[in-house]
C-alpha cells in the first residue's frame, strides 16, 4: 500500500516577490497624512426666514439701524459701539488671530536667512610673552552666512495649519459681528422705549389738559344749575377717573341722593375697589335697570359680583348673560366679565345698536376695560364697526394711538 502525500502549495518559480516602489510610496503617503478632507456636518436649519427678506444678509451686515432716518439714534448706536469693551476685545481677537494666520501661511513659502558679523580685536604689546614678529597689533575679521530652506508640505501639515488658522480667523469675525449686532440692537431697542415712554407721558399730559377741560366746563355749568343731577354724575365719573375718588363719592352720592341712580355706578365700583363687590352690587343693579337693562336687579347683581369675583360667581355671571343674549347690555355685561371677544361678537350682532352705553364702558378706567383695549381682537373689531376710519377723520382717543410700525391698521391702547 503507497500513503499518500497531502497536497503542499506549490512555490512559484522564478525570483522572490518585491513590492513596487510606487506602491510604497503610495502607502506611506496615504499613512503619513494628515487627517481627512474637511466635511461640514448637515445642520438642520429652516429653510426660509419668518418673515421673505431678499437681501437680509445685506441688512444684517450695514448699518440698518441708519435707515430710520433718526440722528440721535445713529449718534447713540456709534456711541455705544465705540465705548464697548466686549466689542473693542473681540475687534482686538481678530487682528491676533489675523497676525496667527499670515504665520501659517509663510510656512509656505521658501525661508530665506543671512546673518553678519563684524570683529576688531586690538592686542595688548604689554605682555610676558611678545607678539610673533609680524603680527599685527589690531586685526580686523569678517564673517557673513546666507541660507535658504523649504519645505516641502508632502503630508499636508501645513495646509492643515492654514485651514485652522482661517476658520479661527471667520468664526473671530462671526463672534465680532454677533457683538456687534447684539450692542446696536439693544441700544436701539432701549432708545425705541424711551420714545414710546415719551410718547405716552405726552398722552398722559393731554388727557390730564382735556379732564381739567371738561371739569371746567362742568363746573361752570353746575354754577348755573347747582341741583343739576346730570351734571353732579358727569363730574363725579370725571373725578373718578382722575382717581380724586373721595370727591367723586361725594358728587356721586348727591347725584343719587336726587333720584339720579346713575350715580351709584361710582359708588359700586369704589366698593369693588376695597374689595367688597357685594356691598356695592345694588346699586350698580338699581343703575342698570334703570337704564333699561332686560335682566332682573337679582340677576345684575349675580353679573357685578361675578365680574370681581372669580370661580363660580364668575360662572353664574356668565350663565345668565348667555340665557339673556339678546338683551341690549350683554355686550357691555361680557365687557365688564373681562369677555372681551365674545363682547365684541355680541356687541356686532346685537340688533338695538347701544353704542354710547357700550363704548362708555369700554373707556372706563376699569381693569376689564383695560383687558378689552389691549385685546389683539380689538384691532379687527375697531376696523369693522367704522371706529378705526372715525378715529383716522376726527382724531385719536386720548388712550389710543396709530402703530404704522406693526401696520397700516395697526395701533395701541393704553
Amino acid at each position: 500500500m503507497h500513503q499518500s502525500t497531502p497536497n503542499r502549495p506549490r512555490r512559484p518559480t522564478g525570483g522572490p516577490v518585491r513590492p513596487s516602489l510606487a506602491v510604497v510610496t503610495l502607502v506611506l503617503l496615504s499613512a503619513c497624512a494628515q487627517g481627512p478632507e474637511y466635511q461640514r456636518p448637515e445642520v438642520a436649519v429652516p429653510t426660509a426666514w419668518r418673515a421673505p427678506q431678499i437681501d437680509a444678509a445685506d441688512v444684517v451686515n450695514t448699518a440698518w439701524w441708519e435707515t430710520f432716518g433718526d440722528a440721535d439714534l445713529n449718534r447713540l448706536i456709534q456711541d455705544v459701539l465705540d465705548a464697548n469693551q466686549d466689542l473693542q476685545l473681540a475687534t482686538l481677537r481678530i487682528e491676533e488671530f489675523d497676525a496667527l494666520l499670515q504665520i501659517s501661511r509663510a510656512a509656505l513659502m521658501p525661508q530665506l536667512g543671512a546673518s553678519g558679523e563684524v570683529k576688531r580685536v586690538r592686542y595688548s604689546e604689554q605682555r610676558a610673552v611678545p607678539l610673533p614678529r609680524g603680527t599685527e597689533v589690531i586685526s580686523n575679521s569678517f564673517e557673513g552666512s546666507f541660507n535658504l530652506s523649504w519645505e516641502l508640505d508632502l503630508w499636508g501639515r501645513v495646509q492643515r495649519s492654514n485651514e485652522a488658522a482661517r476658520a479661527e480667523l471667520m468664526g473671530r469675525e462671526e463672534v465680532r459681528r454677533g457683538v456687534m449686532l447684539t450692542v446696536a440692537t439693544a441700544a436701539a431697542s432701549s432708545y425705541m422705549q424711551l420714545l414710546g415712554l415719551d410718547d405716552q407721558l405726552a398722552i398722559m399730559r393731554q388727557n390730564l389738559k382735556n379732564r381739567n377741560e371738561a371739569l371746567a366746563l362742568i363746573d361752570r355749568a353746575l354754577e348755573r344749575d347747582p341741583a343739576d343731577r346730570l351734571l353732579m354724575f358727569y363730574k363725579g365719573v370725571a373725578l373718578w377717573a382722575q382717581s380724586e375718588r373721595a370727591e367723586a363719592l361725594v358728587y356721586s352720592e348727591r347725584a343719587q341722593a336726587l333720584g339720579f341712580p346713575l350715580g351709584g355706578v361710582v359708588l359700586a365700583y369704589e366698593q369693588a375697589r376695597l374689595g367688597n363687590p357685594e356691598a356695592g352690587a345694588n346699586d350698580y343693579a338699581v343703575a342698570m335697570s334703570a337704564l333699561g337693562a332686560g335682566l332682573s336687579v337679582s340677576d345684575l347683581e349675580t353679573i357685578f359680583i361675578g365680574s370681581y369675583v372669580a370661580g363660580e360667581p364668575h360662572e353664574r355671571a356668565l350663565a345668565l348673560i348667555e340665557r339673556h343674549r339678546d338683551d341690549g347690555y350683554a355686550p357691555s355685561l361680557l365687557l365688564m366679565l373681562g369677555e372681551s371677544e365674545r363682547s365684541f361678537e355680541a356687541f356686532e350682532r346685537s340688533p338695538t345698536g347701544l353704542s354710547d352705553a357700550y363704548f362708555t364702558r369700554l373707556w372706563t378706567v376699569q381693569p376689564w376695560s383695560t383687558k378689552a383695549r389691549q385685546h389683539p381682537a380689538f384691532q379687527g373689531f375697531a376696523k369693522r364697526i367704522g371706529l378705526l376710519d372715525y378715529w383716522r377723520a376726527n382724531g385719536w382717543p386720548d388712550l389710543c394711538q396709530a402703530a404704522p410700525a406693526e401696520g397700516p391698521d395697526a395701533f395701541i391702547c393704553q
